[in-house]
Order: C-alpha cells, then structure tokens, then sequence
C-alpha cells in the first residue's frame, strides 16, 4: 500500500496555498537564525571598533588617514546599529515597552529598508522634527507596523513614473501621526473598503494580504489607528496615553 492509499495521508497542499507560505516558512527560519547570528556580527564589529580606535590614536597619522579611521568608527557604530535593529525586530514574540524618541526610531526602522528601495531606484524620504514627544511603545511591535506600511509603498509605486515614498512624522495634542506616502497610482474606493480585511490582498503570489491587518492590529493593540487617506497616504496614530506600562 503507497502512502496516499492510508487512510490517514496527509492531504496534500492547496498548490497556490504552498506557493504562499514557502517563501513565509524560508524567511521564518531565516529569522530563527538571526539572534545566534547578530551575536558572532557584533563581536567582530567589537574587535573592528577597538583597533580602530587604538589606530586613531597612534603616532604620526595624516590628517587624512584620522579622518579615514574616524568614518571607519562612524560606519561600525552604524552596523552594530542595523544588528541591534533587525534583532529586536526578529526575536520570538515578546513585549519590549520603552520610552522611545521619534526621531530616532523612524531613522532606524527605514535604515532596514532603505537598501530594498535603493536597489529598486525607489526614492526614500523621512520628514521629521527634531522636537517630538517621546513615545512608550512596544518598540518591536511599532517597527514592524511601520515595516508592513513600507513594504506596502515599495509595491505600490511599481511601474510609477517617478517612484517614491515618504515617511513624515507630526505631532497632535494627543499623540503622533507617522504618515506613509507613495506616488504610486492609489486605492481604488472598492479596495479600501476591504484592504485591512485579513487575507484580502490584490497582488498575486506569495502575497497573503496580512500587512496591513497586522499593522493596524498593532495600532489598536497601542490604543491608537490606522486609517488611509488619498492625500497623506497610510496614517499611523499613536496616542501619548498607549496605556503600556514600562
């Protein structure tokens, strides 16, 4: 008797539902690595930094030569940045409540984007005041919310004339609004009735059309929105009360 006569054979996949969740499931064990990973990176970008600095410091050096080794500290701090960055995207599902400053949180969520929108020509912009109220959020839980917006843009403005996004970050009386805008053609009324619909999703595969249920789940997990408006694109609220406790 073969396999598929037992009674009890697993059905075999939907051939378009396979085709949706191997590219999820290869990425999902992608991420199980990064932890382990993001350890051995920022030891050796500790070794990196240290003799760098040592060299700095050292005897008969050009003016040239410090203001090459200084670029090399600048770039080390920017990599164990991104490492410390992606990590606490990916670790297993756990809160992480801080008290973070906007600015510096939009700098560092669009820094593990802005390689995809460069090497797809897409333009990538953030407007945001340096003076903001501070935030107390579950930081992983927020980044991914903005992650999903982003790679909504990036698809968005595929084929446009002059593709590109903007992130631009204002203050209300009662919070932050994070805005994601893109030149690409638009929502038509008929999708935005059911874009935030889990599994409702226009693209083809592997889409599974949960970016922006997930993000506005978070959203609401924060005591905040998200909502879509023709003229500021993908609006984001976070109110200064998020009820989340540090």
């Amino acid at each position: 008797m073969s396999d598929a006569d037992r009674p009890d054979a697993a059905e075999p996949l939907d051939p378009g539902l396979e085709g949706r969740l191997s590219p999820l499931f290869r990425l999902a064990q992608v991420g199980r690595c990064v932890s382990s990973v993001a350890h051995d990176v920022n030891n050796y970008l500790g070794a990196i930094l240290a003799y760098a600095e040592l060299m700095q410091q050292g005897e008969g050096l050009t003016d040239e030569t410090r203001r090459m080794m200084g670029n090399v500290i600048k770039s080390v701090h920017k990599c164990s940045g991104l490492v410390s960055t992606i990590t606490a995207v990916a670790r297993k599902e756990k809160a992480e409540v801080n008290m973070i400053a906007v600015p510096d949180f939009l700098d560092q969520t669009l820094d593990l984007k802005r390689y995809d929108f460069r090497t797809a020509r897409i333009g990538l912009d953030l407007n945001c005041p340096e003076e903001m109220p501070s935030l107390v959020v579950d930081r992983p839980k927020i980044m991914m919310a903005l992650l999903y917006l982003l790679a909504n843009a990036l698809e968005a403005v595929e084929g446009a004339q002059k593709p590109a996004a903007t992130v631009t970050a204002e203050a209300t009386e009662a919070g932050v609004e994070i805005a994601v805008k893109d030149t690409g053609p638009g929502i038509a009324p008929e999708i935005t009735e059911r874009m935030f619909d889990p599994f409702y999703t226009t693209k083809p595969e592997p889409h599974l059309g949960l970016g922006l249920a997930l993000a506005r789940e978070i959203a609401l997990y924060h005591q905040g929105e998200l909502h879509y408006s023709e003229q500021r694109g993908f609006i984001l609220f976070i109110p200064l009360a998020t009820g989340l406790k540090i």
